[in-house]
């Protein structure tokens, strides 16, 4: 997903900076059903795990360079 992002990011001429967040929940299929806010709830935490991930690669990116 990384690669995702970063090529969304390269994808503009802007002389702004564009990125997204996102957080993915998997929900078996013969689940029964779902608490939409706990759900919600477990989209966010993984969304902010990714944003830490790519929080690091890039700070690792710019030390390395």
């Amino acid at each position: 997903m990384y690669w995702i992002q970063h090529d969304f990011a390269k994808q503009s001429d802007k002389p702004y900076e564009k990125n997204f967040s996102f957080g993915i929940v998997r929900v078996p299929a013969k689940h029964g059903p779902v608490d939409l806010e706990a759900l919600l709830h477990k989209a966010d935490q993984a969304m902010y795990q990714q944003k830490r991930m790519h929080y690091l690669a890039q700070h690792h990116q710019m030390t390395a360079e």
